[in-house]
């Protein structure tokens, strides 16, 4: 990997930089807590899955709407279960906001 690195002449340290920033709100497994670093993924994966819904017919709009539903009231609880961010406050307002 590092020889592709090394090819496509990215930087080290521009990768740790853009990882940082997309895993930095969540917990990383300091202070006795878990990690939960792996998040921000599944986090981009269910608004993929979300924005795909889009690309839906619409005679299909009931279905839509309850597959979207179903993904939020998940997502929802997991934030609610699991809090992966490292402020509370980050968790309950992610939370209204799906929840809205």
């Amino acid at each position: 990997f590092q020889r592709l690195l090394d090819k496509m002449k990215f930087q080290n340290e521009f990768l740790k930089m853009l990882a940082d920033v997309f895993t930095g709100p969540f917990k990383d497994g300091t202070d006795n807590s878990k990690d939960y670093r792996w998040f921000a993924v599944i986090y981009l994966l269910i608004r993929v899955i979300t924005i795909s819904f889009y690309y839906i017919p619409y005679e299909y709009h009931v279905i839509v709407f309850a597959f979207q539903l179903i993904v939020f009231v998940i997502t929802g609880g997991v934030i609610i279960i699991f809090r992966p961010y490292k402020r509370n406050i980050h968790n309950f307002s992610e939370f209204l906001m799906i929840s809205i």
